[in-house]
């Protein structure tokens, strides 16, 4: 009898031991085939309470993520939910999957449950506001980001995404007042004065976008453009290539570099064929007075060309004839 119990008792214990393992591989990490796994052992198991069973359905979905399986990630998301309708976690990370799809109305709905369940969730905030962003619902983005920043003060890209929604507003004095470092802000100010035919007063702002973020080339296009339109062209190409070179997708860098480029083929062709011209007209010049000993031809000769490349010997003539 006490030997039927003691085998009873290590059945169970192992039992317990591998649930244990189970939840270890299931648990975040690095190998999403081991999560995989882990989390299916532990939902197949039929030992586990509906609480448990959910998590495990939200992690084995986000290891499905990971490896591109969005079919079978979302699938996961939505039976944590059917199995624990009050598992936030759920609804946030189908959310995001409803984002990633451009379903920003499903998406907004999902992080809506999330912080009606969890009133303090800042990611739910945040991540709705992004959503309402993309719809272009900038003031429902704005009250999110801004609750999001009330939940977590610190967390500095709360307070930039909240100017770029002031920003696409065109409320970019608001922006810049509210996050002083928002390099979008100054950049789309910078080009609404630009676009107003202000181009010398966008100038600054531009300037402040790249002091702030060097290496941006939607900033770099934008001075580029102020530069042109200012005569500057020199900076407008310098600006227009550093752009590109940083992998800039604005095609209105690249047109704009060709037609500067072109603007200054013309004019160095046009220098080119100018200097041709007076170089021969010199030449014929000094053709028709270097035999002459009349030091009014001489003088007039010097007189055109005071600097030309026969102006020395014509000066020895000159004292020679008079």
């Amino acid at each position: 009898m006490f030997r039927i119990l003691a085998v009873l008792l290590t059945l169970a214990v192992s039992a317990t031991l591998a649930q244990a393992d189970s939840w270890d591989d299931c648990g975040p990490h690095d190998d999403t085939d081991r999560t995989i796994l882990g989390c299916t052992e532990i939902i197949e198991s039929g030992r586990e309470n509906r609480k448990n069973l959910s998590v495990a359905h939200s992690n084995r979905g986000l290891a499905y993520g990971e490896k591109g399986d969005d079919v079978r990630e979302f699938a996961d998301y939505s039976k944590a939910i059917q199995i624990d309708p009050k598992y936030a976690n759920a609804y946030f990370l189908r959310g995001l999957t409803y984002s990633f799809k451009g379903e920003y109305d499903n998406a907004i709905a999902d992080y809506s449950k999330a912080i009606q369940i969890e009133p303090d969730d800042i990611s739910g905030f945040s991540d709705r506001g992004n959503a309402y962003f993309e719809k272009g619902e900038y003031d429902n983005a704005i009250a999110d980001y801004s609750k999001a920043i009330e939940l977590d003060p610190e967390y500095a890209e709360f307070y930039e995404l909240r100017g770029n929604a002031y920003s696409e507003k065109g409320e970019y004095d608001n922006a810049i007042e509210l996050e002083p470092k928002n390099v979008f802000a100054y950049d789309r100010r910078a080009w609404t004065y630009f676009k107003w035919g202000k181009a010398a007063k966008g100038l600054p702002d531009a300037n402040k976008a790249l002091e702030l973020g060097r290496n941006n080339a939607t900033a770099l296009d934008t001075r580029g453009h102020i530069y042109e339109v200012l005569e500057q062209k020199a900076k407008a190409i310098a600006d227009f290539r550093k752009a590109i070179e940083l992998g800039s997708s604005n095609e209105e860098s690249k047109k704009a570099l060709k037609r500067l480029s072109a603007t200054e083929k013309k004019n160095d062709d046009k220098t080119t064929a100018t200097t041709g011209t007076s170089q021969d007209m010199e030449i014929t010049f000094w053709n028709s007075v270097k035999d002459s000993d009349d030091p009014a031809m001489l003088q007039a000769y010097l007189d055109q060309f005071p600097k030309g490349t026969f102006a020395a010997l014509a000066k020895i003539k000159l004292k020679k004839a008079q």
